[in-house]
């Protein structure tokens, strides 16, 4: 193993891409409901509309586009460089009134579709390149490690923008910073793009060694067949195999807890803290806090690289969902009786657990595209394709999660919350909200455990010396 990560041109492009993504999609998931509830003046049943929308379009254009993106137009270069303009552009739309006289709801509509499918096209081509720019777990790794640098920045943006706009009550000053968001995010996503090599682009054009130095066994100047099966077909082997419906369960059960936290983290935080003249913390302290909980998982992550880099995935996966079990469960039984430090530490380490082990749910995934490659002895994984389908299930977990939380809150969640306000719940929702807290890590940790075992189970042997000798990472040098 190595000492430390490798960082080398390509492992930088692969973060410089991972820098736009995280910038837009803060900003996006931050601002969006705010700024047309509260400021566009947007009606609710027209947002709820554009949800639905947006959701369904969303269901279907991910499994068009990863199709063609594996089968037809395959080389991701192409996707991040020509779609990233217009990636950059839909998202600023967002935050004009762009089409004056139609109504704001139709706009929001019409954006929603046309940033959707590009973002579609932009964060599966960056997805794959995980699974194609090396064969290596050790590579592998140190693009993860890499990857959350330009993500504590981006986590800088929300915090700035608001203060910038002064909680969006200067909207030309918010506009002006989302317009400079999507200029980086712009440059890095293209960037990106222009860097970084594939294996298989190596095997087709001599990128990596331009005087010649690829093997002839890595079957340079032999064009990669396109993929021969259809969609359904595709799909209908993804789903016979176990260690990809393992690995699916590991994300829905994972980001059922992350939503969790990521939707109710203010409401959490004022039923262990009540706003008010004896509250123990400031607007500021709390702004703090929550800079915080989005920063401590990437911290975790770079922390502990060199345990990940020695111990086996499952192994050091098995570890973080024990330790979300045992948090969990003994939030749940003591937490109302902790001093309120400890409350807000528990949040801020269940966060950061959640956070570790996402990024150890994408080896996985890696590790699922790889075996289907071999099973089905393709030219190429199918890596837009596998990306596509986690992240559908992802975001069907958030939703499911957040409608069966707000079922469990209606009873105690008070009347008259304004547009784009957290809900507050009364003070007979307290002993609710705070069980959720350490109920929700405690069952679906307990059913990450089940599943990482599974999954230490059916994976695949790692490869012998002379097979991984072998390996066409190997071969090119595509670093």
């Amino acid at each position: 193993a190595s000492a430390g990560p490798q960082v080398s041109r390509q492992t930088v492009a692969y973060a410089s891409g991972n820098l736009g993504l995280s910038l837009v999609s803060g900003l996006l998931d931050f601002f969006r409901a705010k700024v047309y509830l509260t400021v566009f003046l947007l009606s609710e049943n027209w947002f709820q509309a554009s949800q639905l929308v947006a959701m369904l379009w969303s269901t279907l254009i991910s499994l068009a586009v990863s199709h063609v993106q594996d089968s037809r137009l395959t080389d991701r270069r192409k996707w991040l460089l020509y779609a990233a303009p217009v990636y950059a552009l839909a998202f600023s739309l967002h935050w004009f009134r762009w089409l004056p006289a139609v109504n704001i709801g139709l706009q929001l509509v019409l954006t929603d579709l046309m940033f959707q499918l590009v973002d579609k096209c932009v964060r599966f081509a960056h997805a794959s390149l995980l699974i194609e720019m090396s064969s290596q777990t050790a590579t592998r790794l140190s693009q993860l490690w890499l990857a959350q640098v330009p993500y504590m920045a981006a986590c800088l943006a929300v915090p700035l923008a608001n203060w910038a706009s002064a909680d969006l009550a200067n909207l030309s000053a918010f506009q002006f910073c989302a317009v400079l968001a999507s200029i980086v995010a712009l440059l890095s996503v293209m960037y990106c793009g222009w860097q970084c090599r594939t294996m298989y682009d190596c095997r087709t054009v001599n990128l990596c060694h331009p005087g010649g130095a690829c093997s002839a066994a890595s079957g340079l100047g032999q064009p990669i067949r396109l993929a021969e099966p259809g969609l359904l077909q595709n799909l209908r082997r993804l789903f016979t195999d176990r260690l990809f419906l393992c690995v699916l369960a590991l994300k829905f059960a994972h980001n059922f807890h992350m939503g969790f936290g990521a939707a109710f983290l203010p409401m959490l935080v004022d039923q262990l803290d009540p706003p008010g003249p004896g509250a123990a913390m400031g607007a500021g302290a709390k702004s703090l806090f929550y800079l915080a909980s989005q920063l401590l998982p990437a911290l975790l992550f770079m922390f502990c690289y060199p345990c990940l880099a020695r111990a086996p995935l499952a192994d050091a996966a098995l570890l973080a969902a024990g330790l979300t079990v045992t948090t969990g469960g003994l939030f749940y039984l003591a937490g109302p009786e902790l001093a309120l430090w400890q409350q807000l530490a528990y949040l801020l380490l269940d966060g950061a657990i959640v956070g570790l082990n996402c990024n150890l749910q994408s080896l996985a995934v890696v590790e699922v595209a790889d075996r289907d490659r071999r099973r089905w002895s393709r030219d190429r994984p199918m890596s837009a394709l596998i990306a596509s389908l986690y992240l559908i299930l992802a975001s069907k977990a958030f939703n499911l999660q957040s409608m069966l939380t707000v079922h469990l809150l209606a009873p105690y969640i008070g009347s008259g919350t304004a547009p784009g306000q957290s809900a507050r719940v009364g003070p007979s929702g307290r002993s609710v909200v705070l069980g959720l807290a350490g109920a929700i890590p405690l069952i679906t940790g307990l059913c990450e455990l089940a599943l990482w075992l599974y999954f230490r189970r059916w994976r695949a042997p790692p490869l012998a010396p002379a097979a991984a000798a072998a390996d066409p990472d190997t071969l090119l040098g595509c670093h």
